[in-house]
């Protein structure tokens, strides 16, 4: 019997995805634990391995369709000795969506009823196969589905088609377009918009001198470079290690806080935002505080390779206990950044600046400073254990050569 290929729930949370590549086509041999699409969830896009092997016989949602709900049939499998012929009885048990005209009132289809029984019957119009969302699309485009060539089963027309279609269509009357979200792009609404409205947010900043972590930070990359390594250590990694070293002793941010329920966890695991082409991504890096300075370096930058190429895995993007955030290498100074539920806290960097300060002799010298901002839930965190610490990040930041112990 022909193997029913279903659409994967990806994460614990996802109830539909949208199908954005086939890696393989129709007659391709797949083996156990190949690659055979790419689904974006509500996470990121991820890769989908098939568990079972045999011929890609035939796909029944083609790339590019969005909102395919979990355990909905994508493809089917011919095992050994299988033909085209074993999959009539799947495809014909498959009955397309068909949505011709929109929906009518009570009225309105007694009126249609009654002009069906004193008029006589006119010759049957071609029926056009569409799916709900890609009719719901066309009527707020006021696009004619009848110029629209389907793309899906059975020459449907689905989602991806009336996109095109308005896309490569002259629109004399019209100076803007209208996109829709990605699946990554609407949960990360969903999700901000979620912590804006229900976290108590508050924020401290301080400022961190970084002249004795920037004179050992370049000692290490000029001995990395001498090993013939390419891999060069970060600003953002030595605060990944202090903020981790800090966690060891500040019990409440390894904290998390949903459905009312405030859990301490015991693992520091560190979520990094990464900037991706149509979102942000906050793959985890865990047991961050057992980690030397290279071992996180050289992780984070795996961690945004995958990202970029949508491989992560679900166990790389998920929990964590605080997340870090840097623009500093886009020239901001400091910003306020938004707290990802369900962590209690995130934390911000900012550029380096020189400013002028004073020494121990009583000179005035010029340092290089970055400021930091907490965002902390004040449901779970106070002021002062916001003080505490983002003052003990400070100190290993200001104290660099303690992350190398």
């Amino acid at each position: 019997m022909p193997i029913k290929l279903l659409m994967p729930a990806l994460s614990p949370t996802m109830k539909e995805g949208n199908l954005m590549k086939w890696l393989k086509k129709e007659g391709d041999i797949i083996v156990s634990g190949d690659v055979i699409a790419e689904i974006e969830t509500d996470k990121a896009i991820m890769e989908f391995e098939s568990a079972d092997s045999g011929v890609l016989g035939k796909i029944l949602i083609p790339e590019g369709t969005s909102n395919v709900k979990v355990k909905e049939l994508i493809a089917i499998i011919l095992e050994d000795g299988e033909s085209e012929s074993d999959m009539e009885a799947i495809l014909s048990a498959i009955l397309p969506v068909t949505n011709e005209l929109p929906k009518q009132s009570n009225t309105e289809h007694q009126d249609v009823k009654t002009q069906s029984l004193q008029q006589p019957t006119s010759p049957k119009k071609e029926r056009i196969f569409i799916s709900p969302i890609a009719k719901k699309l066309a009527l707020e485009n006021n696009v004619d589905i009848k110029a629209v060539k389907g793309s899906g089963p059975y020459s449907r027309i689905v989602k991806k088609d009336i996109e095109e279609f308005i896309t490569t269509t002259p629109d004399n009357n019209s100076t803007c377009t209208t996109l829709s979200f990605t699946k990554m792009r609407a949960a990360i609404a969903e999700r901000l918009s979620f912590s804006k409205k229900n976290i108590p947010h508050f924020y401290i900043s301080i400022e961190c001198c970084i002249d004795d972590l920037s004179s050992i930070r370049k000692s290490l990359n000029e001995s990395i470079k001498k090993s013939s390594s390419d891999r060069k250590i970060s600003i953002n990694d030595f605060f990944v290690k202090a903020t981790a070293l800090s966690l060891q002793k500040h019990n409440k941010f390894r904290s998390s806080f949903e459905n009312e329920k405030w859990t301490q966890h015991s693992a520091i695991d560190i979520a990094i935002a990464i900037s991706i082409e149509d979102g942000l991504v906050t793959p985890v890096i865990r047991h961050s505080d057992q980690k030397s300075l290279m071992h996180i370096s050289t992780e984070i930058v795996e961690l945004a390779q995958k990202a970029r190429s949508h491989s992560l895995r679900y166990n790389e993007i998920s929990g964590g206990c605080i997340t870090i955030s840097n623009l500093g290498m886009y020239g901001i100074k400091n910003f306020l950044p938004i707290i990802n539920p369900p962590h209690v806290s995130i934390l911000a960097i900012g550029g380096a600046t020189h400013k002028p300060t004073i020494n121990t002799d009583g000179n005035i010298t010029t340092s290089q400073v970055i400021e930091i901002t907490l965002a902390c839930d004040h449901r779970v965190i106070d002021g002062v254990d916001a003080a505490l610490f983002i003052n003990s990040i400070k100190f290993y930041i200001e104290n660099s050569m303690l992350l190398m112990m």
